[in-house]
């Protein structure tokens, strides 16, 4: 038999003596490691409606708190139990293909999102004047920004930037690396929207 891979702590009691009265916790606690029982999922739900058939009749005895902790716990204990019953129930089969459809639908709007922040990035960067500076990080065309590209670049560390890390920059970001090292740092530097005598 399998058994529980995360615990469902019993319900507090309901802060209203009465409520309580009414609606005591029915579902005893679960821990880590206990078998699964489906009759926790018919004891949980037992809380829940009970919870929710009171606060129908008075608003005020039970609180939203109360009633989403009872709603949480069902959750919890209703998930482990669908885990085991149902394993390796993945999506459908029409469900990778009918999404890889929505989104290439969607690959013109995130190509034009892409562009418009990195044009945006470029403005803030044509004002960089001194060696200061913070050069704001451009995305590349899978909308992330490089992993090797230094945090808090600035002007004067982009000028000492070793070839390899400009090389490897250009080339993340779709760039082909032209000429000398002064060159590609220009180049780098230009696709970050700075003006080219600073190189």
């Amino acid at each position: 038999m399998n058994t529980y891979t995360v615990a469902a702590p019993a319900l507090n009691a309901l802060a209203d003596p009465h409520a309580n009265a009414v609606a005591p916790v029915h579902a005893p606690a679960i821990a880590i490691g206990d078998p699964l029982n489906i009759n926790d999922v018919q004891a949980a739900t037992v809380d829940v409606e009970s919870r929710k058939r009171l606060r129908e009749v008075d608003v005020n005895r039970v609180t939203a708190d109360e009633m989403g902790a009872a709603r949480v716990r069902r959750h919890v204990v209703l998930g482990e139990i669908a885990v085991d019953m149902y394993p390796g129930a993945g999506a459908p089969a029409w469900f990778a293909p009918a999404m890889r459809v929505a989104l290439e639908a969607l690959q013109p709007l995130i190509h034009a999102y892409e562009c418009e922040s990195r044009g945006i990035a470029r403005i803030i960067n044509s004002n960089v004047c001194q060696d200061i500076d913070t050069i704001q990080p451009l995305v590349d065309n899978q909308g992330a920004i490089p992993a090797n590209l230094p945090a808090g670049l600035t002007l004067g560390m982009l000028k000492r930037l070793p070839l390899a890390t400009v090389n490897a920059l250009l080339v993340a970001y779709d760039q082909v690396p032209v000429g000398n090292a002064t060159t590609r740092r220009r180049q780098l530097g230009v696709w970050f929207g700075l003006k080219q005598s600073f190189f």
